[in-house]
């Protein structure tokens, strides 16, 4: 996917002028474990169509900045003091910068579905994003609320309140495949696969894993027995044993198999 083919969406609609777009996704529908929590970002789609922006970022060579030096520089205005280097020196915890005078350009180039980056990238993407969007917002919902209102109906509820908590009103809204009742048809587009196909749900997808992986690793230390840090509350088969051996947990959704088997036969 390169960076044309991901902001495709995002650049017919800015073409007809429409410039706040949000995108939209959420991460955390199917695990048996931990929060739902979804994601709105409406990025700065005028610095993006840039011309000059748009050059640098499709670049083909660059320099390398460990995650590191990145996180000790996250919001200093200064150049990045990297050495040019080829994409073959590049090691696994280090994030390609194109040659630029500014790092942003080719940050933006990386952003793509989260699920496709590693641990690492996506947190200093989920920084960099936050920094640059015009607005974003995050909404959390404990197992707890899952169970309660179901996946499908918290769902509606929770796309819809992320929009609504976006500090500048979107015009348009771009999301992952899932319809926003609330929002009129003319004033969204859900789009399959939309995570890799967009650069506004991908940032939002993105933002939503780094948050919701960060809140299952804390949730690790309090209940160990479950490999949440590495599984994330999903049903692994490593997961799946520890069920069967210490019964759910206060974050398991109770009203999810197995789960709901497990409680109703003790």
């Amino acid at each position: 996917m390169t960076f044309q083919e991901i902001t495709q969406y995002e650049r017919k609609l800015y073409n007809q002028g429409v410039k706040l777009i949000a995108g939209v996704d959420e991460v955390g529908r199917g695990p048996l474990a931990g929060p739902f929590v979804v994601s709105s970002v409406i990025l700065n789609l005028e610095k993006i169509f840039s011309k000059d922006f748009q050059r640098d970022v499709e670049e083909s060579w660059g320099r390398v900045v460990s995650y590191k030096y990145f996180m000790e520089n996250t919001g200093k205005n200064e150049e990045l003091n990297t050495e040019v280097t080829t994409r073959e020196t590049s090691r696994n915890n280090d994030v390609l910068l194109r040659h630029t005078e500014k790092k942003e350009t080719s940050l933006y180039g990386k952003i793509k579905d989260s699920k496709k980056l590693s641990p690492k990238t996506r947190e200093i993407l989920s920084e960099f994003i936050k920094k640059e969007a015009i607005s974003y917002s995050i909404e959390v919902f404990g197992p707890e609320e899952v169970d309660k209102l179901g996946i499908s109906k918290l769902t509606q509820m929770a796309f819809f309140q992320a929009i609504q908590r976006l500090k500048v009103k979107p015009q348009y809204v771009l999301t992952d495949t899932f319809e926003v009742v609330k929002i009129t048809k003319q004033n969204q587009k859900n789009i399959v696969n939309g995570d890799n196909k967009s650069i506004s749900i991908a940032s939002a997808s993105i933002v939503a894993k780094v948050f919701r992986d960060s809140i299952m690793i804390k949730m690790h230390e309090k209940y160990p027995n479950y490999g949440f840090d590495k599984n994330k509350g999903y049903g692994t088969a490593i997961h799946l044993k520890a069920l069967k051996e210490f019964g759910p947990c206060e974050i398991h959704r109770k009203s999810f198999e197995p789960i709901k088997s497990l409680e109703i036969s003790r």
